[in-house]
């Protein structure tokens, strides 16, 4: 039953929601309350939270924590090559690009929402991450195995 309540409940995330108005809306979860966070609400509460509404609510963080995770680790959702951000309206992309290489990604997290993110570790424990002054644009380069860099030679 958990599972089907979870799948459910991302279906809906991912549905358009039209009011009696005709009025479109998306289904956005608030982020949940941490072990803690609960243990004060029920403190508030007239009767324990129940232990099976307990364990749904640890199965959906455990999910999206998982999900986005790995979504992150496997897409690399808006991360954007070199030659992209040279050729980019927004000045602070482009003048960030500028002083790399060709060898680097870039990733604008100034409008994060919750699942954007980046494998900052993708290539090694040595890879290089920079970041643009105290902007939340960020850079990894990508590290050419070791072929790569046999046949640039």
């Amino acid at each position: 039953m958990e599972k089907d309540v979870v799948k459910l409940i991302n279906e809906a995330k991912m549905m358009d929601l039209i009011d009696e108005d005709g009025t479109k809306y998306n289904f956005e979860p608030l982020p949940g309350l941490n072990e803690s966070e609960l243990n004060d609400l029920e403190k508030n509460l007239p009767c324990q939270i129940p232990t099976h509404i307990r364990k749904l609510y640890r199965s959906l963080i455990d999910d999206v924590h998982e999900e986005l995770l790995l979504n992150i680790w496997k897409n690399n959702p808006g991360m954007m090559t070199h030659e992209q951000c040279l050729i980019a309206e927004d000045t602070d992309i482009k003048e960030f690009a500028k002083s790399l290489d060709e060898n680097y990604l870039l990733i604008d997290m100034r409008n994060a929402q919750l699942g954007d993110g980046f494998s900052w570790g993708r290539y090694g424990p040595k890879t290089v991450n920079k970041r643009f002054g105290d902007k939340r644009i960020f850079a990894y380069e990508v590290r050419k195995s070791f072929w790569q860099r046999l046949v640039k030679k």
